[in-house]
């Protein structure tokens, strides 16, 4: 199950604002190509019906990825762009970035199906990242709705925490499972008001964004403290990067 953006004007507002802390944010994404002005909106933390933005996960050109970090909406601080050709279009993938503010020492990790790509452009900062208390996680485009992807996203999750490798992994296969400072969790099922399923109680409001049964291949979906979900077939994970030969394992945190 996921949800479907058409790439004009679709968006989902959820409740949930985390702001000038370490965090890590994640989705499943499958797009059609590469979203409104050629930067759709994967999560964005923005004020409400406008475009002033502190944070952006979104699309780029070449089949990128890109995160960006303000400062009150202004200053870029804190960047990471994926080297060319990192997505594929028409493909399940699943995108994870964490960011650090430790003594003013900022910086952020992507990682793509589970593993960190190689970057076209990474940049670190050394001012305080935080925003003005009226921000909002976006899903899906960005306040004034400029910026709409187009395609599918499912599982979008927020913490308040850096999370390891092996949590990012644990939360692509098994979405919902690790509630340890999870700020948000919205399935994208296709409710008329998007869930939060984490204690937090952040649902989103949906514009457009209709519910599609194509859904990522992930092996179980959970509810905080580890209550189930739903369930599906196993389905394999998606293949590493070129030369990497790794496993994981996971456990219910």
């Amino acid at each position: 199950m996921s949800r479907d953006f058409d790439g004009v004007d679709d968006k989902i507002v959820t409740g949930e604002n985390l702001t000038g802390t370490n965090m890590t944010f994640m989705a499943w994404i499958k797009a059609n190509s590469l979203g409104e002005s050629d930067g759709g909106v994967i999560l964005k933390s923005a004020r409400p019906n406008t475009n002033n933005t502190e944070w952006t996960l979104h699309m780029e050109t070449n089949n990128t990825v890109a995160w960006f970090h303000n400062t009150t909406h202004s200053t870029l601080k804190v960047r990471a762009v994926s080297t060319d050709n990192t997505i594929t279009l028409g493909k399940w993938h699943h995108i994870a970035v964490v960011q650090r503010q430790q003594n003013f020492s900022n910086a952020s990790w992507m990682y793509i199906d589970g593993y960190e790509p190689e970057y076209s452009d990474h940049v670190t900062g050394s001012n305080a990242l935080t925003g003005d208390g009226l921000e909002r996680i976006h899903i899906g485009n960005t306040g004034d709705g400029t910026e709409t992807f187009d395609g599918l996203i499912a599982h979008a999750q927020s913490f308040n925490r850096m999370l390891s490798v092996e949590e990012i992994r644990q939360c692509m296969m098994f979405p919902g499972s690790i509630s340890n400072r999870l700020t948000g969790y919205w399935p994208l099922n296709g409710a008329s008001q998007e869930p939060d399923l984490s204690v937090q109680g952040n649902s989103g409001t949906v514009t457009g964004a209709i519910f599609s049964s194509n859904g990522p291949p992930i092996n179980g979906m959970f509810r905080p403290r580890n209550q189930w979900w739903g369930y599906t077939i196993p389905a394999a994970a998606p293949e590493p990067a070129v030369g990497v030969n790794e496993s994981f394992s996971f456990s219910w945190m």
